[in-house]
């Protein structure tokens, strides 16, 4: 609110919105403290929500096109083990996106709502994740999504990609497409009614 606040009190009004804000903390689900599922749903999801409650309002007010960008990740999409605070944030994120899309549609409004699904983008995420057990499945995980982290792609060319989806009005932004045939497969497993298997992470 005091961010809204401030930024219409210096500009007069605002065109572009992103809820862009991530911590990450892995684990067995049941084994992640209720404290740590709180807090990521309270930054990853419930930041998008105050972001939009605080600035939407205005939007429509001020009557002007706009657009919003809320960050989801691709694990909206695609579940992974000792992930689960995370993942359930980011598929809420994506839920609350296309109702926003949807509502805004319903009501006319200028204001284009894009959801952004990046994978491995530099950035430090991963240090907000809890030191696991040397050699656990954990650690393995945390190893992994660092050593993609740092060859991930940088956060100016990510801009990039979003900049041009906004100026298409494009509500899906898949940074990294390549995940996508991974996301298809499952869907076509939902299809067949297919059981979702587990296939373990392998280090390089």
């Amino acid at each position: 609110q005091a961010l809204a606040d401030a930024s219409f009190a210096h500009f007069g009004q605002v065109d572009l919105l992103f809820n862009n804000a991530g911590i990450l903390r892995s684990g067995l689900s049941w084994e992640v403290s209720p404290e740590d599922w709180r807090q990521q749903l309270e930054v990853n999801f419930m930041g998008v929500v105050h972001g939009v409650h605080s600035f939407v309002p205005r939007l429509l007010k001020q009557g002007t096109v706009a657009h919003i960008v809320n960050t989801a990740s691709i694990a909206a999409f695609l579940a992974s083990p000792l992930m689960g605070p995370y993942t359930v944030s980011k598929q809420a994120v994506l839920a609350f996106t296309e109702t926003l899309s949807y509502e805004l549609q319903m009501l006319q409004a200028q204001i284009g709502v894009s959801l952004l699904c990046p994978g491995p983008v530099v950035s430090a995420i991963a240090e907000s994740d809890a030191v696991a057990v040397p050699g656990s499945p954990q650690d393995q995980l945390q190893a992994g999504l660092r050593q993609g982290i740092e060859a991930g792609m940088t956060a100016a060319e990510c801009a990039g990609i979003v900049f041009e989806a906004i100026a298409e009005n494009r509500f899906w932004i898949f940074p990294h497409p390549e995940f996508l045939p991974t996301w298809e497969s499952a869907v076509n497993d939902v299809k067949m009614g297919k059981n979702p298997i587990y296939q373990a992470f392998e280090m390089e």
